[in-house]
């Protein structure tokens, strides 16, 4: 049984399409529970052979708007949590990230072996634990902690006040096969070169204000290089500076088309737009934060979080120079199959199926 805490198209539930496969080909049965809907819900349920709606989500919503309600909330979702182990009677349970962990206590009580695959940081973390009234005693007893990278492993096991040790790592994957294949099968969107593309929901974490400022910053040198941002963004997030498409099924066709990838975030534990633009040989500029480090290496120009100005320049220097850009293009196309494709995630799923049974006895 995989909970999923949301259907949209962001990293953490697209994992979980991939985490329902491989538990899948390693012979099980699966059920995803959700959370709560969203447009990847369908990927999900093809991913499982059975899908439940988590019981209430609706009325826990409600109770959540209000912080007087909340102590509310919490007993609703313990309660749903319970329900839906009874009515699935799963062998075991996966609660893919920590804004599920509600579920490990209701699993532990039922005496499920569980496992909680954390894709967050640390004040998500600690802000996740406390809206479901979750101790830390509750989700480390006898739980097989996960970490999508070290990064993440590492915020949870500071949060938890664990070791390091103790948290296993199942990297978040890309299947570089499918996104070669979906990039040479979409048709190309139309785009005025240079350009230069990041993608995300467009918010501080991700660094939209950093990509508009560095944007401007070289409209006002002159430059005549487009820059686009691909994800959500609210309407008064919005520049004349940069083109904004908006959120799409799939950022492939764009990332295949871009000059330079950049990602401003200052913080992202192992972002999936990385490992696609790694697997199809683009030229990356980076934020330098602990998840793309680790994803990236040397293959990329890495930049100081929230410096613009770097930004700009490093962009520049690998629009100026096409040759070193298809070199770190290339190593990171290598990087990327050797270390994160989706054949070492299975493999590494299977190997945590006999762990999460072991830790729970």
């Amino acid at each position: 049984m995989v909970v999923s805490h949301e259907a949209t198209r962001t990293g953490a539930p697209r994992v979980a399409v991939h985490l329902l496969d491989a538990l899948g080909r390693a012979g099980c049965e699966t059920t995803v529970v959700h959370r709560w809907g969203g447009p990847l819900r369908a990927d999900l349920d093809a991913a499982a052979d059975w899908s439940v709606d988590e019981p209430a989500s609706r009325l826990r919503a409600v109770l959540r708007r209000n912080q007087r309600t909340w102590p509310l909330a919490t007993r609703v979702e313990r309660w749903a949590a319970r329900r839906a182990i009874a009515r699935v009677r799963p062998d075991q349970v996966w609660c893919n990230t920590v804004l599920s962990a509600v579920y490990v206590p209701a699993a532990r009580a039922a005496g499920v072996p569980v496992a909680l695959y954390s894709h967050e940081q640390p004040r998500r973390v600690q802000t996740a634990l406390r809206r479901s009234g979750v101790t830390a005693a509750e989700v480390t007893d006898g739980v097989t902690l996960v970490g999508c990278s070290l990064d993440a492993a590492t915020a949870l096991a500071d949060v938890l006040s664990v070791d390091l040790d103790t948290v296993a790592l199942l990297h978040s994957p890309v299947d570089v096969a499918a996104v070669r294949a979906r990039a040479a099968a979409e048709p190309a969107p139309s785009v005025v070169h240079p350009f230069v593309v990041a993608c995300g929901t467009g918010d501080h974490r991700k660094g939209l204000d950093v990509f508009i400022d560095a944007a401007r910053c070289a409209a006002a040198s002159g430059s005549a290089v487009s820059w686009c941002w691909v994800g959500r963004v609210d309407d008064e997030q919005r520049d004349p500076a940069v083109q904004f498409v908006g959120e799409v099924s799939t950022a492939v066709g764009w990332l295949a088309e871009t000059d330079v990838m950049v990602l401003p975030s200052r913080a992202d534990a192992f972002p999936l737009v990385i490992l696609e633009a790694m697997a199809l040989a683009r030229p990356i500029v980076a934020s330098d934060v602990a998840g793309p480090r680790e994803q990236l290496g040397d293959t990329a120009l890495l930049v100081a979080p929230g410096d613009p100005e770097e930004l700009v320049a490093a962009v520049e220097r690998l629009l100026a120079d096409p040759a070193e850009a298809t070199r770190l293009g290339d190593a990171a196309r290598r990087r990327c199959e050797d270390r994160w494709d989706i054949s070492r995630f299975r493999e590494r799923v299977a190997e945590l199926i006999e762990e999460v049974g072991v830790a729970a006895r």
